[in-house]
Parts: structure tokens; sequence; C-alpha cells
């Protein structure tokens, strides 16, 4: 397949490759717009016409548990603020917002799957408070030291005032939890 591409040079990037004219031209107008240093005209010398072949890549697995379980452990005490001392191996925490738990999540320090006996799953939960920012996270982490290390979110709980329909998202997803109060400014589910 032969394609022509269209560059240009700043001193800031470097070269800019774009698939055409008018999106190289594009490009140097919003970098000059943005101040950005040593832009040239767009040249079609730089890179003329090239042969390439789409060559499928296999797939990549995907790395699972790639952080030990201090590193696990370092960053979920970080995140969450942990400064209470363990007892029994755990450390317990509140507050975890949706944004904080997905961070957890992309950098391998929390298992979508990992669920408080009957509570939802660790990704369930986070994806609610993801769409419920009203809610926080409460559970515990288990130490490195133990065979079982990990983050367990054991419910959510909110102390502002509930719209119906975000109090009719709540029990729909936590209604069955051990401990459940759905009262304005007392809202609480908690899995055993």
């Amino acid at each position: 397949m032969d394609i022509k591409l269209f560059a240009l040079y700043t001193e800031d990037d470097g070269i800019l490759i774009y698939a055409s004219a008018q999106e190289a031209a594009d490009a140097v107008e919003r970098l000059n717009e943005q101040g950005a240093n040593g832009i040239t005209e767009v040249s079609e010398n730089i890179i003329d016409t090239l042969h390439f072949e789409v060559v499928p890549q296999p797939k990549k697995a995907k790395v699972k548990n790639a952080l030990s379980k201090e590193e696990k452990y370092a960053m979920r005490k970080v995140s969450l603020g942990l400064d209470n001392k363990p007892c029994g191996g755990l450390q317990h925490f509140s507050g975890l917002t949706g944004y904080v738990a997905r961070q957890l999540i992309e950098a391998g320090a929390a298992n979508v799957e990992d669920a408080q006996n009957d509570a939802p799953t660790f990704g369930a939960i986070v994806t609610f408070l993801e769409d419920n920012p009203k809610f926080t996270g409460h559970g515990y982490v288990v130490l490195p030291s133990r065979d079982d290390e990990r983050i367990t979110l054991e419910g959510v709980e909110s102390s502002c005032v509930l719209s119906a329909e975000e109090r009719k998202a709540f029990k729909a997803v936590f209604g069955k939890a051990d401990e459940f109060s759905n009262k304005q400014g007392n809202f609480r589910a908690w899995y055993d």
C-alpha cells in the first residue's frame, strides 16, 4: 500500500507526521497559537511516498498482578491515606472515591472480581461510586504479610441529601446488604 504523509518539524516536539496536508496545516496553526518554537512550513520532502504492509500483531497477554504484594500495599496505603494501625493483619478505611478506586484497579492494586461474601464485586461497587459521586466506599486492606493480601470493599456510605432517583439507585444495588440504612443524611450499606 502506498501512502503520502505530510510532516512538520518543531524544536519542542520534533517531527510530527500527518496523513493529509490539511491536518498538517491545522496542526501548524494550533501550534502557532500555543506559541510553539521553531515551526517550519509543512513539507512533503521529509517523507515522500512510503510503502508499507499491514501485519497483524499478536495480542499481548494482559499482565495480571504485575505488582508485588508490597508494591500493591504501598499504593493502597498512599491512595487510601492509611495511617491507622493494622489489627489482625487488616487496615480499615473509608472515604474511597470512585476515581481513586479506578486508579487502584488500573494500576493492578485491586481486583475487580473480589467481593466481600454476598457483596457486589469490587468492580461493580467502583462503577456505582463513579456513577454516584455522593457516595464513598469503605472496607479493609489485608496486609502483604498474609497469603490472602487484597483490598476489599465492604460497602458504601453517604451523608449527603440524595434525590429520589439517587436513593432508588442505592437501594437497587445495595438493598440486600447485611446492614442497610436508606435515611436522608445516613445512607450506608455494609456486607459482613
